[in-house]
This record gives C-alpha cells, sequence and structure tokens, in this order.
C-alpha cells in the first residue's frame, strides 16, 4: 500500500506518534510523503497539535533544518496565532543548531532564541525577514547567518559579545549605521560580510584585531575615510572586497605583509595615489580590482614589471604599463 492511500486521519496519527523534532528535522522524504502534506488543511492540523507539544520534549541534542516537509510546516505555522508560533514553543534550550535558509519566513527575528543557550548555529538566510537585528542573540553562538532577508537598523553592540563566533553574515540586507568598533571582540572570527547593505562611517581600526580572519566583504556600502592601516596585520585573510564605496586614502603599502591574500577588490571608491612597489610581496595574489578610482596612478612601478604574474594580474584590473 502507499502512503497516498492512506486516510489524512492515518497519515496524521503517524506523525503524532514520532517525535516531533524529529519530524521537523527530516532531510530524506519519500515523494509521497511529501504530497500527502502538501494539503494545507491536513499540514495546518498536524502542526497545531504537534506544536502544542513541543514544550514537553526532552530531546537533548536538536537540529532545526528544513526540508521540503519543513517549508510546508512553517507557511502553516506562520497562519497561526502568535501565542502558539513555533519559535515560542520549541523546548529552546535543546537546540543546537537552526538551519532556516529559504524556508519562505517574515515578520521580525524573535527575542526568544536568547533562551537558546546551547544554540552553536543559527541560519535563517535567505528569507523576508524584516526590522532590526535583536540586541539579544544566543550567547554560545559559533555560526550567525541573515544574509539575503531585508533587515533594518544598525548593527548591535551586543554581537561583539558573541565572542565564539567564527561566521558572521550580514549581507544584502538594508543595514545603516556604522560598524561597531566593538567588532575587534570577536577574536575567532573567520569570515565578516556585510556587502550590499547602506552601512556609514570608516571601517573601525579594531578589524586589525581579528586574527584569524580570512573574508572580510564589505562591498557596496557607503563606507568612508582611509582604509585602516591595521587591516595589515590580518596575516590569515585570503578575500578582501571593499569596493563600491567611498573611501579616500591611497592605497597601503603594508597590504604587503597580507602574503595569503588572493582576490583584492578596491573598484569605484575615491582612492588616490599609485600601485605601491612594494606589493612585489604578495606572492598569493590572483586577482586585483582597482578600476573605478578616477584619482590613481594606475601605471604599473618599474619594481613590479620583474613579475610577469603580478603584471599579468594588475593589467587585467586596469592597470597599465
Amino acid at each position: 500500500m502507499q502512503l497516498t492511500d492512506l486516510p489524512c486521519e492515518v497519515v496524521e496519527r503517524i506523525l503524532l506518534g514520532t517525535n516531533a523534532l524529529r519530524v521537523l528535522s527530516l532531510r530524506r522524504v519519500n515523494r509521497l510523503f511529501c504530497a500527502v502534506l502538501s494539503d494545507p488543511f491536513v499540514v495546518a492540523s498536524i502542526v497545531k497539535r504537534i506544536v502544542a507539544a513541543l514544550p514537553f520534549l526532552q530531546t537533548r541534542k536538536a537540529s532545526l533544518r528544513p526540508s521540503c516537509v519543513d517549508r510546508a510546516w512553517l507557511s502553516s505555522w506562520r497562519c497561526l496565532p502568535s501565542d502558539q508560533r513555533l519559535f515560542a514553543r520549541i523546548a529552546l534550550d535543546s537546540l543546537t543548531a537552526i538551519h532556516w535558509n529559504r524556508a519562505g519566513l517574515t515578520g521580525t527575528i524573535p527575542n526568544a532564541f536568547a533562551d537558546c543557550v546551547n544554540l552553536r548555529s543559527l541560519h535563517l538566510a535567505a528569507n523576508q525577514l524584516s526590522g532590526p537585528i535583536p540586541d539579544s542573540l544566543p550567547p554560545n553562538l559559533i555560526t550567525l547567518d541573515f544574509h539575503s532577508n531585508v533587515l533594518a537598523g544598525h548593527i548591535p553592540l551586543s554581537i561583539s559579545t558573541l565572542t565564539s563566533l567564527t561566521v558572521l553574515r550580514l549581507d544584502n540586507n538594508c543595514l545603516t549605521g556604522p560598524i561597531p568598533p566593538t567588532i575587534g571582540n570577536l577574536h575567532f572570527l573567520t569570515t565578516f560580510s556585510a556587502h550590499n547593505n547602506q552601512l556609514t562611517g570608516r571601517i573601525p581600526d579594531s578589524i586589525g584585531t581579528l586574527s584569524h580572519l580570512e573574508i572580510l566583504d564589505l562591498h557596496r556600502n557607503h563606507l568612508t575615510g582611509p582604509i585602516p592601516p591595521s587591516i595589515s596585520r590580518l596575516s590569515h585573510l585570503r578575500h578582501l572586497d571593499l569596493a563600491h564605496n567611498r573611501l579616500c586614502s591611497t592605497l597601503p603599502q603594508d597590504l604587503q605583509r597580507l602574503l595569503n591574500l588572493r582576490t583584492l577588490h578596491l573598484q569605484y571608491n575615491l582612492l588616490s595615489g599609485g600601485i605601491p612597489a612594494e606589493w612585489n610581496a604578495l606572492r598569493a595574489l590572483e586577482e586585483v580590482k582597482l578600476h573605478g578610482n578616477h584619482k590613481m596612478d594606475l601605471r604599473i612601478p618599474i619594481a613590479l614589471k620583474r613579475r610577469y604574474e603580478m603584471v599579468r594580474v594588475l593589467l587585467r584590473s586596469g592597470a597599465y604599463q
């Protein structure tokens, strides 16, 4: 007998006899199973009954990842009364990871996440979440991914208290205001991406204290001032993208210390001066973009012409001999 041959009431009883979080985290589901759950009335009935039971679950390590079933559930959840919403009814202290990317979520990010004291990974990317980033977040996060929503307001200072954080992705939102100087407290950060926002002010000097940083991507904002010399202390940096801002300094000579740097994107700023001959030390560099800085002298220095690979990279960037 196929699952689709069963009455909806029977399917509901099967689901209700299974640990709710286990059902919610299913990654591989029979297509026929999905077909049954495509009926919104069945899904709504199941969700209402299982959500009511969620506070009593004793699962110690639960990870919520949306499969096609989860998306149907989340769609129905958004139609439930606010006092029964899933965020507010899960046994929050049991969760270690939430992966709800591309789940069709709307509304604001609830403050209830701060109660997820064991949460290590929070992924809410590619939804339609709006409003500010909550001031209170799970204290032990390692990965925080809010990219591709419509979040607004400032980057909260409280993010700097997440001292275990290694990945911070806030790109493709509507965030405004400065990058908080306390970002330098995130000593284990390897990825900081906040491109395609409306951030203003200077890049804080404290960025240079992120000694493990490998990816720094702040392109397409409204950042001003010089490129902070402290960036040259990021010895593990592989990707630096500050393009499409209003940065107005000369190119830092100390970038030669970034021996692991592979991509350097600085195009469409207000940079001036020439290409430093000291860049000869950037042996790992594979891609440079400098065009769109109309005050820059893009002639390749004689000291760099001896390195064929560097010349080739610079010519592609808009420089000339």
